[in-house]
């Protein structure tokens, strides 16, 4: 699935609630492209003699009319990707192939005008960073973006499996993680949970693969120096071979012996590594994994410094670029 848009489509019934006594608020949530339409119902057998469909995005602008309806069943349409419904008269139904994120109201304007129905409409959408299948080893990164966020409502990445130490971030309405040092073990199903007070509202599931192979790959890691933080190495290799070994390139030096094995016997380990802080299996002709753990600021290498870079492509009074750290699984300001 990977780097392609995941999408769903979910009812949320029991969180139908009445805005006043008239007003019926409802809650929907899709995708684009998804080629499944989108239903928005208008309460039963309104009494008016004229209604129409109201679209407002999720910022408040824009206001636009989108349907208006006669009693008689007479109707004028305002966009190709709306249609009325066979099941009702009133209701309407939406291409998901449109971005139509936004708040749907249903009012009747003859004999005066009076708001009866209210559907919040909000998009949501999985990505993946950097391919659907990626080599072991490697960090992968998810994203989860809801367009619009209830109040009271939590947006979260959750697993199928026991828990796993990964970097999880919630910035607007979007939520990261990053699983480190992704192997066979990390795959499964990682679910984009939406809850208001602890209950559910939807899940998105995604999965991805790993190629257990690392030979020939490369891959950049980014992790803290601190206490709690540990990186894992992996070497694995198809084929079978007698002997291995783990080498360090320092910035602008030499490359460093630190650890070699023979298969199936006792692991020699350099008189310059920090012992303290490696581990590591025996070696059994295909896996050697090296642990590093606590992680130190000199432990990075591979001759060429990282910048990271944050821009805006043209200048605008009211945007500010930040850099955000993580601490507690949300962003802290830099």
């Amino acid at each position: 699935m990977g780097m392609v848009q995941w999408w769903t489509l979910l009812w949320i019934s029991r969180y139908c609630h009445t805005l006043s006594a008239e007003v019926l608020v409802q809650y929907k949530y899709f995708v684009p492209g998804q080629r499944k339409d989108i239903s928005l119902q208008a309460p039963a057998e309104p009494k008016g003699t004229e209604f129409i469909w109201e679209w407002t995005p999720h910022d408040g602008s824009n206001k636009r009319l989108m349907m208006t309806i006669q009693s008689n069943g007479d109707f004028v349409r305002n966009s190709l990707f709306f249609s009325i419904s066979k099941e009702s008269k009133y209701d309407i139904r939406l291409e998901s192939q449109s971005d139509i994120a936004g708040v749907f109201t249903f009012i009747q304007t003859k004999p005066e005008n009076v708001n009866l129905a209210q559907i919040k409409v909000s998009a949501v959408k999985v990505t993946q960073s950097p391919r659907p299948t990626i080599n072991a080893g490697s960090d992968v990164a998810l994203s989860c973006e809801v367009s619009h966020l209830p109040d009271s409502a939590t947006l979260a990445w959750e697993w199928d499996r026991e828990p796993t130490a990964n970097t999880t971030l919630l910035y607007n309405n979007t939520a990261h993680i990053i699983i480190h040092s992704a192997e066979q073990y990390s795959v499964g199903t990682y679910n984009c949970a939406l809850r208001r007070n602890g209950a559910l509202i939807f899940s998105v599931p995604h999965t991805f693969r790993v190629n257990e192979g690392s030979f020939g790959t490369q891959r950049t890691l980014y992790r803290g120096s601190l206490s709690s933080s540990e990186v894992v190495l992996i070497c694995h290799s198809h084929f079978s071979y007698k002997k291995a070994e783990w080498y360090w390139t320092p910035l602008s030096q030499s490359s460093i012996l630190l650890i070699s094995a023979d298969k199936h016997k006792d692991v020699s380990v350099s008189m310059e590594t920090d012992k303290e802080r490696f581990s590591f299996d025996v070696y059994d002709g295909h896996k050697f994994p090296l642990r590093i753990s606590p992680v130190k600021f000199g432990d990075s290498g591979g001759n060429q410094s990282i910048v990271l870079k944050c821009e805006i492509s043209r200048e605008i009074d009211s945007v500010t670029l930040a850099w955000l750290r993580m601490k507690g699984g949300r962003g802290e300001l830099v």
